[in-house]
């Protein structure tokens, strides 16, 4: 019998209960549902990315110019390691491209790169930050100085809990 696959669609661009975004628009944090608090260990696969970098109404970017990538960071757990936050929290779940300074929208990581993790377990709520490196030190900054309006970023995870595998103990 096949696992229990859980779709998870992670957006900031929307009224819903439990999304609440920071001051800046550059964090949103999702309230997790009590059905998916506490549920053990878990695989996790991102399906996909997208992020809005620039107010089209307006012009303003939430990058800064020829900022060339840009990355969308959780407070997901993975089993390993990461250099750039020095720990195994703090996941990326996804990167992208901008080809241009004309880029308006972006889409991270194709679902065909394969990022896929396991997770120890979610926390009671999941942070996304909008980030991107820094052209002047190539250092990741988080990606809120040059517009206050919240745009719209998503992410959909697919996730199986192991405890619902048939045969884990």
């Amino acid at each position: 019998m096949p696992n229990d696959k859980i779709y998870m669609r992670l957006s900031n661009n929307n009224n819903a209960d439990g999304v609440v975004l920071n001051a800046d628009n550059d964090v949103f944090t999702i309230n997790l549902p009590n059905n998916l608090k506490n549920r053990g260990k878990c695989y996790v696969r991102v399906m996909s990315c997208i992020a809005q970098i620039e107010d089209v109404a307006s012009g303003n970017r939430i990058v800064p110019a020829n900022t060339r990538v840009f990355v969308l960071r959780s407070n997901i757990s993975m089993l390993g390691y990461d250099t750039e936050n020095r720990a195994s929290s703090n996941m990326i779940l996804g990167t992208g491209i901008i080809t241009a300074d004309a880029d308006e929208i972006i889409e991270l990581s194709s679902p065909d790169a394969g990022l896929e993790f396991t997770c120890p377990s979610f926390p009671d709520e999941i942070i996304i930050e909008k980030m991107c490196y820094n052209p002047a030190t190539q250092l990741l900054i988080r990606a809120n100085s040059y517009t206050t309006t919240s745009l719209p970023c998503e992410v959909c995870l697919e996730v199986e809990f192991f405890n619902d595998f048939p045969n884990y103990s």
